[in-house]
């Protein structure tokens, strides 16, 4: 886990959230409420994903993301996420794999936590 900022790019509106480090998912995802009150709705296009369930659709939205805490503190990085429903789910953001090895982190499977 880590906690991170997350920027609209274009409105300047953010939030601090507790994210999970998931190495299963290859885009970093948040969830659609999350989305609505950063108003990134100005620049959304779809994203044929797969996952475990298969695949589908979901909208995409640039965002910047600042890590507040741990090894990366006051890193920052420029991402597109996918947008879903992730009420079911502990975190509302999922850093996937693609930014993870961005900010030059390398997980070693032979280790858990």
């Amino acid at each position: 886990e880590e906690f991170v900022e997350i920027v609209n790019p274009v409105t300047g509106d953010s939030r601090i959230v507790r994210a999970k480090i998931d190495t299963e998912a290859y885009t970093t995802n948040i969830d659609i409420r999350l989305a609505t009150e950063l108003n990134l709705t100005t620049k959304i296009e779809t994203k044929r994903v797969y996952n475990i369930l298969g695949d589908e659709e979901l909208k995409t939205a640039d965002v910047e993301l600042t890590f507040s805490v741990g090894e990366f503190s006051g890193r920052k990085l420029t991402t597109d996420v996918t947008i879903a429903d992730r009420t079911k789910l502990d975190h509302l953001v999922a850093i996937g794999r693609k930014d993870i090895e961005s900010l030059g982190m390398l997980i070693d499977v032979r280790k858990s936590i």
